[in-house]
């Protein structure tokens, strides 16, 4: 199916929002309460995710800290090695995704929301039309725009002001 605009999680022509991901579901224009971009999270139950790598990031710290402080009669064994090093290095992974934000858009419809990231139409400098069209679609009341979203401003590029001497 050709789409107006689309990205690997969704794409959107004249008749509504259709969801790649989610077995092909459909969303019409008529269903969407409001739309908003803005920047956000990217998982959805981060603070949880978060926690998780901050526990095996106090694990790893507790675990390397006993081991050398207080070494036991068997000087090296591979084990305490190797368990604080893996959790560390999971608590690193699970703390870096539970912050990372990006850009997003969140669909609101009859009590459900659905967030979908807006990053690959960031990069190829579609921003604008794709907020044009949806307006368009939906009313200029129904979509917002947040001033976060599109920090680096890739999809209006401002034009250096030149100097005057």
């Amino acid at each position: 199916m050709k789409y107006k605009f689309s990205t690997n999680q969704f794409g959107v022509d004249n008749k509504g929002l259709h969801l790649l991901r989610s077995k092909h579901k459909f969303i019409s224009y008529a269903d969407i309460e409001s739309v908003s971009l803005k920047s956000g999270k990217v998982v959805k139950n981060w603070p949880l995710l978060l926690l998780f790598g901050l526990c095996c990031l106090l694990f790893s710290f507790y675990s390397s800290f006993t081991s050398f402080v207080f070494p036991g009669s068997e000087s090296a064994q591979l084990h305490k090695m190797v368990l604080p090093a893996l959790s560390l290095f999971i608590g690193i992974g699970a703390t870096i995704k539970a912050l990372q934000t990006k850009d997003i858009m969140v669909v609101r419809r009859k009590n459900k929301k659905v967030v979908l990231l807006m990053n690959p139409l960031v990069e190829a400098h579609q921003t604008d039309s794709f907020i044009t069209f949806i307006s368009q679609r939906l009313g200029y009341k129904k979509v917002f725009v947040n001033p976060d979203f599109d920090k680096e401003n890739k999809a209006t590029p401002v034009p250096e002001k030149e100097r005057r001497v």
